[in-house]
């Protein structure tokens, strides 16, 4: 009990030195604030992040061997076949059904990076807990993930940049996004491509003493929040309807 004890503590330690050194002080007292307010009050702070699309930049030029584009629902059902590419089950499920699109990064057929967006509503269970709903002109990226072969690229704010820019041609001006506020990394991504911070949403209580506070520019642009359901669009489908659609898939492989 006493060695678990002792290597809890030194990974807090290592922890608190690594975020000290790569993000400054700044991060080290929001980690050290969210570890004490998890603990004592169940807290958690998650950003709202927007981003129009006459605010985004690239950072800089890709490199022209990476190609940029949306996958197939069948090519996600064959990438996620690798565990390598983190892609789970009921993201495959989610393509099936039309409202969710993966924007993916490939290099000479591997999937180097990739990221998620939903039309018009997200479910709770891929968003802290919290069902999204949104204007017909907005899309929510809420996942993201780079290969470890690629990261250090910034394949994932490339991505996020020229998802946005195709997904003009289906009437989308603007993104929405929920990051941890200990996510550095995703954060600073968002900062560097023109995103607006809307806010926080915060978290605290247990179980039926539960609460959440939304920010209010967020609730002004349209966007909704829900905990207890999908909103006004439904995420799952009667479990044959899925079936039918990934035999339908296999069969056509």
């Amino acid at each position: 009990m006493i060695r678990k004890f002792v290597q809890r503590v030194s990974h807090k330690f290592r922890r608190a030195s690594e975020l000290r050194s790569r993000f400054g002080n700044a991060a080290l007292i929001k980690w050290g604030t969210s570890v004490i307010g998890e603990k004592l009050f169940n807290l958690e702070i998650t950003h709202v992040v927007w981003l129009e699309s006459d605010r985004f930049s690239l950072p800089g030029e890709p490199d022209p061997k990476f190609t940029f584009r949306f996958l197939t629902v069948e090519e996600i059902t064959e990438f996620a076949a690798d565990p390598e590419n983190n892609i789970k089950n009921d993201f495959v499920e989610r393509a099936a059904l039309g409202n969710d699109l993966c924007f993916a990064v490939l290099s000479e057929g591997r999937l180097a990076s990739y990221g998620w967006y939903a039309l018009k509503s997200t479910a709770p269970e891929i968003n802290y807990g919290i069902a999204l709903a949104y204007p017909d002109h907005v899309a929510c990226m809420y996942e993201g993930f780079t290969h470890p072969d690629y990261r250090g690229m910034r394949l994932h704010g490339y991505g996020m940049a020229l998802a946005l820019k195709a997904l003009e041609e289906r009437g989308v001006t603007a993104l929405v996004s929920t990051i941890n506020w200990c996510n550095w990394q995703s954060l600073r991504s968002c900062w560097r491509l023109g995103y607006d911070d809307l806010g926080c949403i915060k978290t605290f209580g247990f179980h039926e003493g539960q609460f959440r506070l939304y920010p209010e520019s967020a609730k002004k642009l349209g966007v909704k929040f829900d905990e207890k359901s999908d909103s006004h669009i439904p995420f799952t489908a009667p479990e044959n309807n899925v079936k039918e659609k990934k035999e339908k898939m296999l069969s056509n492989k």
